[in-house]
């Protein structure tokens, strides 16, 4: 639990997953996720239909062997795609994927005797509504103001499916939070690592490797501002493909298993993914076994974490590329890796991770409940009445609201902040002045070029490379006048801002105010 200022009502914080959902609150001066009425925190995201009932959540999760046609889950996938692009997925599933008359991804239901063919926007909004429910009987009165995230690289129709799903589910979104935005949220609420002071920042790099995808951001951060520098994102790679590794193994030594139908695939695949815990917690084989399949039949096969790692080395290439590309683009260097979800338990990711960034990663924060906790702060920042610091955080991105447009309170910020600089050496410097007189010191105090004088070379290596910086950002502001993309220039920018209160501090740190003075701070 993490305290956080008190609030007249409860701020809801969601994560939808592939696989299971989160509801965090953050309910007087506590934020914590909530359970459901099984004593649960991760909640199955499935829904099922039978003659007369609706289940979902652990429900319908806890029926599927006995309903598996009528048990959908793992569809968020399939929000506003074309049916023509998932066509080929439609065998992975017990469940009937269909399409609509505008070719669009429909799903077939048997309920109450009928058909029907429900849109996945549709299927989400039972969950929402379940959430919501969980969410009433936790806080003891009705609550409907929440923030849902959503993975990075979700387009804007598949944004505008979650509103809708909200809007059917009667919730209120206040906003749509960016999976690796909430963890850096969360991050910055419960770490100690996390500076207090404006002007420092931790440079973290967040992995999150999920039932169904990967994302990675690199933010430079402190309490109060969170700067997103580079991400990227795979969003076919995740946990259920590593799973699909251990049961392509199972199906060389038992062929029938290449042409089983999805039940019992999905059957087989529950034991893959208890295999692959165990093989992360030991190099030991693990026997894994499934008996009374279709046809009298059983897997019994031995697996061990070398022969799963190599089984796994076109994977862990391309999750190591999502890594690399994300690196390439940050212009700092990482001091802290955080990894999030199920997939980073496996040790070959976390070899990876070590690999990329030269750093082993760590899991301070609960990677099942840091996307819920990170979505329910920013709800809270949302109903908040003050701008408490405690609350308030500046996350300054490339893109507001994912379109490719200049964020100017950035800019605006990035000059303010110059010109603060600025007058704050002055402000130091003619206080200086002002003490040398009184003491009768009538001599200024020029600054040294030779290279004799520590000090003075100082200051002369610190005014070349701080010329350098402002001529990089000058072109930088400049080009952004113009007709610009906006994604990476405006990291650009802000990697000029940051470079140039790091070299400040620099200085600041070794050199007294009245050198400081003579370097010219250019106005941009």
């Amino acid at each position: 639990m993490k305290s956080v200022p008190s609030l007249p009502t409860a701020a809801l914080g969601v994560d939808v997953g592939s696989w299971n959902c989160c509801v965090a609150m953050v309910r007087g001066k506590v934020v914590d996720a909530v359970e459901d009425e099984y004593g649960k925190r991760k909640i199955p995201n499935f829904v099922l239909f039978d003659s007369f009932m609706r289940y979902i959540g652990s429900d319908a999760k806890a029926n599927q062997d006995i309903n598996f046609e009528n048990t959908i889950f793992d569809f968020m996938q399939f929000l506003r795609k074309p049916f023509s692009k998932v066509s080929a997925l439609s065998l992975q599933y017990p469940y009937k994927i269909v399409s609509d008359v505008g070719g669009n991804v429909n799903i077939a239901v048997e309920f109450g005797a009928k058909s029907y063919n429900l849109l996945p926007e549709q299927l989400l909004a039972m969950v929402l509504k379940k959430l919501k429910s969980v969410a009433d009987d936790a806080s003891g009165e009705s609550v409907n103001n929440f923030v849902i995230n959503v993975p990075q690289f979700y387009d804007e129709e598949q944004r505008a499916a979650i509103y809708d799903a909200a809007g059917i589910a009667e919730v209120n979104c206040l906003e749509l939070l960016e999976d690796t935005n909430a963890v850096a949220i969360n991050y910055a609420h419960s770490s100690r690592q996390v500076p207090e002071r404006s002007d420092q920042f931790v440079t973290v790099a967040f992995v999150i490797v999920g039932y169904s995808c990967t994302q990675v951001a690199v933010c430079k951060m402190n309490k109060r501002r969170i700067v997103v520098c580079a991400h990227s994102s795979d969003p076919c790679l995740g946990g259920r493909d590593f799973d699909n590794v251990i049961y392509n193994h199972l199906a060389a030594y038992h062929p029938f298993l290449m042409e089983a139908d999805a039940a019992t695939r999905i059957r087989v695949l529950r034991e893959c993914e208890e295999a692959k815990k165990r093989m992360g917690l030991h190099k030991k084989p693990v026997t894994i076994t499934v008996d009374s399949l279709p046809g009298e039949r059983s897997v019994n096969v031995k697996m061990d974490r070398s022969v799963f790692e190599k089984a796994s080395e076109q994977l862990l290439k391309r999750f190591e590329d999502t890594l690399r590309k994300c690196k390439s683009n940050s212009m700092f260097d990482v001091e802290v890796v955080e990894l999030i979800g199920g997939g980073v338990r496996i040790p070959a990711i976390k070899d990876s991770v070590q690999k990329v960034f030269g750093i082993a990663g760590q899991m301070t924060m609960n990677g099942d409940e840091a996307l819920a906790s990170g979505c329910a702060l920013r709800a809270a920042a949302i109903q908040s009445p003050d701008d408490s610091s405690e609350r308030k955080i500046v996350i300054l991105k490339e893109a507001e609201e994912h379109k490719l447009s200049i964020d100017e309170r950035v800019l605006k910020e990035y000059q303010t902040e110059l010109k603060r600089l600025e007058l704050g050496s002055r402000a130091h410097y003619h206080q200086e002045q002002q003490q040398q007189q009184r003491q009768r010191h009538q001599q200024p105090i020029k600054v040294q070029s030779n290279a004799n004088d520590a000090s003075g070379q100082l200051v002369s290596d610190f005014m070349e490379r701080l010329r350098l910086v402002q001529d990089e950002a000058k072109s930088s502001l400049e080009s952004l006048s113009g007709d610009s993309s906006g994604y990476l220039q405006t990291n650009e920018v802000l990697g000029h801002y940051l470079k140039f209160t790091q070299l400040l501090s620099e200085l600041t740190a070794n050199t007294p105010y009245s050198q400081i003075s003579q370097v010219k701070i250019l106005r941009l």
